[in-house]
């Protein structure tokens, strides 16, 4: 991967003197300071504690437009021996609740397992953090540590959480979502017809929780099955949020087959799929 990963939409960059000024205020910001390493910086240690302990670090910036940047991605507290550090990625005010602006977490997470003998990136948050952080999870990362109530936040006791990906994780999903799609005619899946049911009040709900996990809104999907044919239109960093949503709600645990995921072209395959699951687990019991 090259020096400066880039997207259809979003590069990164490194950073540099003249980004001092947006990054303190943004570490300043009514945003929680969990990106910055559990320290809140001040303006006579800021530039310091923006290198210490430092892996890799870039800024995000929307391909062509202006320069200002969209936040950071940072790497830090490495452990290159034992295979670990810690991630985290800060946005400004506007950026936050967007899906694509993430697609530069992607770009840094495979350029960090690319260049470094990485075996986990771990990162840092809080359970309120995480409840309205969908990012995270929908990037592959699962809790591995909890501490209940071991920060005050606000006034608040908050539990403090450890999440992590595995290089393992990150490849799976990588290769299969990056995976070229396979043209075929539409409703070819091979999914039966009888795992959809009779009304579309379960389609809806699913919709619903789909676009939950793809930081869309509910009206931006089909809302019956009279529209399900419509042909998925996900960017890349969707379509990862795809496959770890198909995969987190399976009951049956397994992973989406690369060659089967491929296939999956209209919102009436994903549904299908989901229902297949479904009633597998159900004739499992």
């Amino acid at each position: 991967m090259s020096a400066r990963p880039s997207s259809a939409r979003v590069r990164l960059d490194p950073v540099e003197r003249g980004d001092y000024d947006q990054l303190y205020a943004l570490s300043v910001s009514e945003q929680d300071v969990w990106g910055w390493g559990l320290e809140l910086p001040n303006p006579e240690t800021f530039v310091g504690s923006l290198w210490r302990n430092i892996l890799a670090q870039f800024v995000l910036r929307p391909v062509g437009s202006a320069p200002q940047s969209l936040g950071i991605v940072r790497a830090y507290s490495p452990n290159l021996h034992h295979g670990y550090c810690y991630f985290s990625m800060i946005l400004e005010a506007e950026a936050r609740g967007l899906g694509w602006p993430l697609e530069g977490a992607v770009l840094f997470l495979r350029y960090l397992f690319d260049k470094y003998p990485l075996v986990k990136i771990y990162a840092e948050t809080t359970d309120a953090v995480l409840e309205g952080l969908t990012g995270l999870t929908s990037l592959g990362f699962a809790i591995e540590g909890r501490l209940t109530g071991h920060l005050l936040v606000q006034g608040q006791r908050r539990d403090y959480l450890i999440v992590a990906l595995s290089r393992e994780r990150f490849t799976s999903l990588w290769s299969r979502y990056s995976a070229p799609r396979v043209d075929r005619p539409l409703n070819a899946s091979g999914l039966p017809e009888s795992y959809i049911d009779a009304d579309d009040s379960g389609f809806a709900a699913f919709m619903d929780q789909l676009a939950d996990s793809l930081m869309l809104e509910p009206s931006q999907l089909p809302r019956s099955h009279d529209e399900a044919d419509a042909a998925l239109e996900l960017d890349s960093l969707q379509r990862l949020e795809l496959l770890v949503f198909l995969e987190s709600s399976d009951p049956t645990g397994q992973d989406v087959p690369e060659a089967l995921f491929r296939t999956l072209i209209t919102y009436d395959d994903v549904y299908r799929y989901h229902q297949l699951r479904q009633a597998q687990h159900r004739g499992s019991r």
